[in-house]
């Protein structure tokens, strides 16, 4: 992740330490890749959740010199732990604030267990979804209170950054692993020398039940229906399999151990699920950690699902979960590459026009411009760009456009699935919309 200025990258690097009197830790520190700091361990000399929080707090406010103001405590969903979230000013550094979030757990009646994620607070808000997929695929608290006393321990393995063939995506890998050369257009599939399996970004099509277009032609197409908005712990089990399916995949036996929903952008719902996966496939069981995530739908009612997950054989689980959860965090989508693997496909034209720009001089530019302006040749131009590149959205996402014949700027984007519907069985009366036939406003 880059940052604004300078002096805040060490503040990233930095754990924040939960060993003070009253809040020893048995602690382990994670630097997340996307940026943000985890600490977790056992805190000892506390033997309720309230009492390692504000043991917790205090050790914040003697490293900080500031008082940390908390929100309301609340019940972790489907983790029997309690959690605050807090913001703290930097005063013994650099006067900038910090924010968040602690959770507490108690494994045993003498083991309090606590997870601290950190980060600088104009981040924070995009960097806890990742840090919360991290410590949640490190961070047993119910198996460290089990092996506690034992001395072992296994960390996050070193990560090296790797940039898939095409750019539009990269990965922290460690040795012994390697990116699978398919890997492409955003999605990113690693496999381990033990038979460890992470998938990034995979994506699948899903139908809003919610939208009355879609219930109507429902029988019309095959596909994956859920409503938008409902409860993602229930749906993981039906949205996975047909991920499965979409793999060449027969279905497998799912034991799912906690499935809670996590924080996540305004137009999406994610939820956290670890479990065990059996796929009779004679790879036996495999412990499983995934992030499934649901993106808005749009006007005809589709949406996107996404989902990253990693599968450890169940004897490597202890030695390899947390590098399992550092790569599924490290993943890193190129957006910029994305935009011009777009433009390559949608609209090869570009690059000839701008030639043709750079080597005009600046008096022929001025006069090509007042030229253009005049006719509206150049505003033409853009909106050609522009039809173009929402063309090849449409072709990425799935969308097609179809207008009514006896109407022909009414115009709809629908699933292509669903538009080919019309326009096969009516034929007369709807039609597919070519490109420069888009209307701005409506279909771009």
């Amino acid at each position: 992740m880059r940052v604004a200025k300078q002096f805040f990258i060490p503040l990233v690097m930095v754990a924040v330490s939960l060993d003070t009197a009253g809040a020893q830790t048995t602690q382990r520190t994670i630097h997340n890749p996307q940026g943000g700091t985890i600490v977790y361990g056992q805190v000892t000399g506390q033997t309720t959740e309230v009492g390692a929080i504000t043991a917790i707090l205090r050790n914040l406010h003697r490293q900080y010199g500031d008082r940390p103001q908390v929100g309301k405590l609340f019940e972790a969903r489907g983790t029997q732990s309690a959690a605050v979230f807090f913001t703290v000013t930097r005063r013994t550094q650099d006067n900038g604030k910090m924010a968040g979030l602690i959770i507490v757990a108690k494994a045993t009646t003498d083991h309090v267990e606590a997870a601290q994620v950190t980060d600088d607070a104009r981040r924070f808000s995009t960097t806890l979804g990742p840090m919360m997929t991290t410590l949640f695929g490190a961070w047993h608290p119910l198996e460290a209170a089990r092996s506690a006393g034992s001395g072992q321990s296994a960390p996050a393995a070193p990560l090296r950054n790797v940039i898939i063939r095409d750019r539009s995506a990269a990965v922290g890998v460690p040795e012994g692993w390697h990116v699978v050369p398919s890997s492409a257009n955003g999605t990113i599939d690693v496999m381990g020398p033990h038979g460890e399996a992470i998938g990034l970004n995979e994506t699948l099509m899903a139908f809003d039940t919610n939208n009355p277009w879609v219930r109507q032609h429902q029988q019309a197409t095959r596909g994956i229906y859920f409503p938008f908005g409902a409860d993602l712990t229930r749906a993981f089990p039906g949205f996975y399999q047909a991920f499965r399916r979409a793999w060449g995949l027969g279905p497998a036996e799912l034991q799912i151990s906690r499935a809670e929903q996590v924080p996540a952008r305004p137009d999406r719902r994610c939820v956290h699920v670890t479990g065990n996966v059996d796929g009779h496939d004679g790879k036996g069981t495999l412990e499983m950690n995934a992030l499934l995530c649901t993106v808005a739908p749009s006007q005809a009612g589709n949406y996107l699902v996404l989902l990253s997950s990693s599968l450890i054989p169940s004897s490597l689980a202890a030695r390899e979960r947390a590098t399992a959860a550092a790569i599924l965090s490290s993943f890193q989508l190129d957006r910029a590459v994305t935009g011009r693997l777009a433009a390559a496909f949608a609209a090869p034209q570009i690059a000839a026009i701008e030639a043709i720009g750079r080597a005009a001089d600046a008096d022929r530019a001025a006069r090509l411009e007042r030229n253009e302006i005049q006719n509206s040749s150049f505003y033409k131009r853009w909106d050609d760009d522009d039809k173009r590149s929402a063309g090849f959205r449409n072709y990425q996402l799935g969308y097609s456009v179809v207008r009514d014949t006896e109407n022909p700027t009414d115009h709809a984007t629908l699933w292509s699935e669903h538009a080919n519907v019309l326009v096969e069985r009516f034929p007369d009366r709807f039609e597919y919309v070519a490109n420069p036939d888009l209307i701005r406003g409506e279909d771009f």
